[in-house]
């Protein structure tokens, strides 16, 4: 007999539906309707409402999903702010993110709850996040992106194995570990939250495991206003945990080797199709504004010491720095 699999409760965030299109948003929900185990097993897939789109509209696009439950927080509350507040609405033994522009895979469900099952060790696992369906669609912009953006390509692995970081739009928790350990809130961060969350479990002992094979496809940003925002955020994200960790060479955010992790996936991007080596002189052009972007932003945020955080003590002690 087949072992059952854990309980379970799904948040989606709408901190990103300013940037999201009702025709996305639609092609994610239709995602999860689609998982080849069924998204009605959940005890509860909330919708964490923010404000961003117009109540009406919201309604509209949650009515042909009954499984979906409509949840107010804190109006327009931040990505990571939103997500944490939509964990007391949950009551499932495992607690997934997602977001609300991320189409997930249809095995993407069964294979994060088969990984919790078979694997009692497993507190906190995530899955692939790729940008691979939308560089395919994307010409220069998607191959500039491919090598310059935050997600790197589908990794193609099939084992389960640790990971230095999870992605926020697409892991799991035991619920247990997420009420004793939430991510920091009310951070002047976009992502950083997460970062910091990450390196907090690790600091206390938890291991961040990956899951492969359970994939999301992620979109690129949206013209040249989201293009300038996102590397904006990612370099001002970059200060905050400097000033955070006190590493202000950035090596706790960069990981010591973000140009080595950088040309390595280049590599993977022209390797999978050689003919984008025809498109990468104009593409470099791209790369390097965001990487000037990314600088600048960094630059700026470490120029300004930010307030620091309360009522993290009690929860982290000896895991913060000193």
């Amino acid at each position: 007999m087949t072992q059952a699999l854990p309980t379970f409760s799904i948040s989606i965030e709408t901190a990103n539906l300013a940037d999201t299109s009702p025709a996305r948003f639609a092609r994610v929900l239709k995602s999860l309707a689609d998982q080849d185990y069924p998204i009605t097993n959940a005890q509860e897939v909330v919708v964490a409402d923010t404000g961003r789109w117009p109540e009406q509209l919201l309604r509209e696009m949650c009515a042909p999903c009954p499984w979906l439950t409509i949840v107010a927080v804190e109006r327009e509350a931040g990505y990571t702010d939103c997500k944490m507040q939509s964990v007391p609405h949950m009551t499932g033994e495992i607690v997934f993110f997602c977001d609300a522009d991320v189409i997930y895979e249809p095995g993407w469900l069964r294979l994060m709850l088969t990984a919790f099952n078979e694997h009692p060790e497993i507190k906190v696992i995530g899955g692939d996040t790729g940008v691979d369906e939308a560089v395919r669609e994307s010409g220069v912009f998607g191959l500039a992106m491919a090598i310059a953006f935050l997600f790197p390509p589908f990794s193609d692995q099939k084992e389960i194995r640790t990971k230095h970081y999870y992605e926020g739009n697409n892991v799991g928790f035991r619920r247990e570990l997420l009420l004793r350990y939430p991510a920091p809130t009310s951070l002047p961060v976009k992502r950083a939250n997460l970062f910091i969350h990450n390196t907090l479990l690790k600091r206390k002992g938890f291991s961040i495991w990956h899951q492969p094979r359970a994939r999301g496809h992620h979109p690129l940003p949206k013209g040249i206003t989201g293009f300038v925002s996102e590397f904006w955020n990612m370099g001002r994200d970059s200060a905050y945990v400097s000033h955070f960790f006190r590493d202000f060479s950035g090596r706790s955010y960069l990981d010591g080797s973000r140009l080595h992790r950088r040309l390595h996936r280049a590599a993977t991007v022209l390797q999978r199709d050689p003919k984008r080596w025809l498109l990468l002189p104009l593409a470099l052009p791209i790369i390097l504004l965001g990487v000037l972007i990314y600088t600048v932003a960094r630059a700026c945020g470490l120029l300004r010491r930010p307030p620091k955080p309360g009522n993290l003590q009690e929860i982290w002690g000896d895991a913060l720095p000193n």
